[in-house]
Parts: structure tokens; sequence; C-alpha cells
């Protein structure tokens, strides 16, 4: 059966995709109503990390949970949602990111400031994710592309303590993927709970020690 040759994708108007849930997002002036956590979820589950060219399939949403549980009380609902840009621009590995240059580093930040006011999130926040940002990098270059066991593990237990359903494998498939990070979303608030409490934890021990 041959199909017609109206195209839904192509009538679209410059500048404008179309999400899952059949939402039309306009990339230069996104409105903040349409932004959607189901459609992000959705997105980002099914993008791989480092463009695809790694070993295993290692989902931004996984990543972005990731930031999320090494980040401090405060900040963990923007980190959390500091690669949600991606879900609408999509994931542009660095080095090609760079030759793009201010172009695309304006629609993205466009994205995400509707993003973050959608959320009631404060943009000025954003740099603060950094650091977490490259920690979560620091352990997925070890477990991904060194394919260390241990980071592996670890990886793996962050994601048992934080989350319900259990995968699998240490790495999530889009299905879980998309399952844990709506769960991680709800569970804001005892995972800022739970890191202010690891931090109070660790700044005891290091009070106590001689």
């Amino acid at each position: 059966m041959k199909p017609d040759n109206t195209s839904i994708l192509k009538s679209l108007k410059f500048g404008t995709m179309l999400t899952a849930s059949g939402k039309k997002i306009n990339l230069f002036d996104p409105d903040p109503e349409q932004i959607s956590i189901y459609d992000i979820a959705a997105s980002l589950s099914k993008i791989c990390r480092f463009g695809g060219n790694i070993n295993y399939f290692y989902t931004v949403a996984q990543h972005s949970c990731l930031v999320a549980w090494l980040a401090e009380p405060h900040l963990v609902l923007p980190a959390f949602l500091h690669d949600a840009a991606e879900a609408y621009c999509g994931d542009v590995i660095r080095p090609l990111k760079k030759m793009l240059g201010a172009k695309y580093d304006d629609i993205e930040e466009q994205m995400l400031k509707a993003i973050f006011y959608r959320f009631g999130l404060n943009y000025s926040d954003y740099p603060l994710i950094k650091e977490y940002d490259d920690y979560a990098l620091q352990l997925e270059e070890q477990a991904i592309i060194l394919n260390n066991r241990l980071f592996q593990k670890d990886i793996e237990f962050k994601s048992s303590v934080h989350t319900t359903h259990k995968s699998i494998t240490w790495c999530w498939d889009h299905r879980y993927a998309r399952v844990a990070f709506l769960e991680t979303w709800q569970q804001i608030p005892k995972i800022s709970h739970f890191n202010q409490q690891l931090s109070r934890s660790t700044i005891s021990c290091i009070n106590r020690q001689p």
C-alpha cells in the first residue's frame, strides 16, 4: 500500500518540530506551556550518549538521573533537567557543538530557558550544574569507554538506591530509561533529602577525623 503525498512533518513551519505527544514546538521561540516532562522522557530515553559511538546503549535519560543523584540538594531539579533541551534540539556531540558555535548555542539556550521557566527554575542555577555534569562524565568514561566494571557497578548501585524498578543491566534500555526517568522526576524531593543527609554524614565524618 502506497501512502498518500500528505506529510505532517513536511507541512511543519521552518524551525518547528513535532514531539512524541503531538505538540508543535517552535525552536526559535519555544512556548514554556508546550513543554512536557513526558515528551522529555520519551525523547531522552531513546537518545544515546556520545552520539552512539560507544559499545553500550547509554541514554541521556540515565545520564540526567545520574547528574541529579550527584548534585547538591538545592540543585537536584536543575541537574535533572540540565540536558532536557536535547529532547527538542537533539544531542550534539561536544566537538560538533563547538564547530556550530553561537547559532546552535542560542537555540539550545532559548529552549533550556523555556524548560526551566516551565518548571519554576532559575536559569542562573544552570552554570552550577557543570561540576556534577563533569563528575558524571568521568564516571561514564570509566564505565563505558574504558569498560571498567567497578564504575559500572557504581552506576548500577546508584540506580538501585534511587529507583524501585530494577534494570537487568547497569545501562538502561529505552523502555526502562523512560520509566526510571519519570520515577526520578516524581522522587525529586526525596532525592534532595537523601543528598542532604549524605552531605551531612560526609561533613560529620570529616569533622571526626583527628
